[in-house]
Formats: C-alpha cells, sequence, structure tokens
C-alpha cells in the first residue's frame, strides 16, 4: 500500500545493517593469531634466560594480551554474526509519521493508522539476535480490535530509544485512550495466553 501522508517518515526500527563491524572484529582476531603465530618468540622470550632445567620453555605470558584480543574478537565475530542472522530472518522495518504507522515486511507495505493504535506495551524477554547492540527493551504495538489485536513486535535499541519516545507522545497526541505499559515480567506470556482465551467472549457480549 502506498503512503498517502505529505510528511516525513522516521524510522523506528533499527537502521539495515553493514557488515563494517563483522569485517573488523574477523580483522582484529586474524591479526592477534598471525602475531601469535609469527611472532619473534626467540627475542621476546630469550631462551638462555627462560629455559627450564628439562630443556623446555616455559609459557611466553607476553602471549596473553594478543591471545586476548584472539578470543574477544571471535566473540565479538560470532554475536555480530547473529544480529547479522536476526535482522534476515526478521526484516521487519517500522517507520511512522505525523498520521500513520509504516509496516515494512516479506509481505509488503501496510499504513496503520495511528489512532488505530491500541496498545504500546514491553514484552519480557529480549531476543538472542539482538545481544550485539545496546538492545533495551522489546516492545508489542497492538492495533486494530482493541480487545483482541494484531501486534507488530520490535526491539528498542539505544540509537533508535529517541525516535520511540517521540512516537509513543505522538500517539498518545493522537489516542489518548492508547494502553501504554513500560514494564515487563516474566508471567507476561500466561497473562497473553489468558487473554486470549477470553478475547472471544468478551467479543460476544458486545
Amino acid at each position: 500500500m502506498m503512503s498517502s501522508s505529505s510528511s516525513e517518515k522516521t524510522l523506528l526500527t533499527y537502521p539495515p545493517p553493514a557488515y563494517t563491524r563483522l569485517w573488523i572484529y574477523i580483522s582484529l582476531a586474524a591479526l592477534a593469531y598471525a602475531y601469535i603465530v609469527f611472532a619473534p618468540h626467540a627475542w621476546l622470550n630469550p631462551r638462555d634466560e627462560h629455559v627450564r632445567p628439562d630443556g623446555t620453555m616455559p609459557f611466553a605470558w607476553w602471549l596473553a594480551i594478543p591471545i586476548g584480543i584472539l578470543l574477544f574478537s571471535i566473540f565479538l565475530s560470532l554475536l555480530e554474526g547473529l544480529f547479522l542472522v536476526g535482522r534476515k530472518i526478521n526484516p521487519i522495518r517500522l517507520e511512522f509519521d505525523s498520521d500513520n504507522l509504516y509496516i515494512n515486511d516479506r509481505n509488503g507495505e501496510r499504513e496503520i493508522p495511528l489512532t488505530a493504535i491500541v496498545s504500546i506495551q514491553m514484552i519480557y524477554g529480549k531476543r538472542i539476535f539482538d545481544s550485539a547492540r545496546s538492545a533495551l527493551y522489546r516492545y508489542a504495538i497492538g492495533f486494530g480490535d482493541p480487545y483482541n489485536p494484531e501486534q507488530v513486535k520490535f526491539t528498542v535499541f539505544a540509537r533508535t530509544g529517541r525516535a520511540f519516545e517521540q512516537f509513543n507522545n505522538l500517539v498518545t497526541e493522537k489516542n489518548p485512550s492508547v494502553q501504554i505499559r513500560n514494564w515487563a515480567t516474566s508471567l507476561d506470556g500466561l497473562g497473553r495466553l489468558f487473554k486470549r482465551r477470553n478475547s472471544g467472549p468478551k467479543q460476544e457480549e458486545l
């Protein structure tokens, strides 16, 4: 669906990630590994000063720093890889302007009026894919039927926090009755299950 609003859109989700960080971490790991393998051991750990009585060399403690860099770079590379995989698995993009929320995913673009948003709620738990970034919270935006709303879930990051705050304020202005919850507990899953089971009878009563 094409946008009918002329105002500028603001990105609510994380921008499309690049591979720059991943290549930096891989390069650091490669450099640290090369240093460990090809460093002048005889110069940094002279045999005549550190040789043991049995003729073996003690552990070269100067290797602790490059080994640490190697392991830490590999760890960061794995986290960054998970983040990139997560963006591929769930390529959702949320944008908003003064009138609408735009949901872009594999099904195309949907345009949701801000007045149709009935809830903005923090949900419990963080995704492992987001652990490489400064992930703050997971949120669910509900829209449509107040008793059984359709939801779109996304992560709020440090760099998207200001846009999320702006979105909250704008939705509250457009729809003062919107339910906003900025806390979550481990019992949220049970609460959502109970709510789904009881959503049908409530609608029939109306």
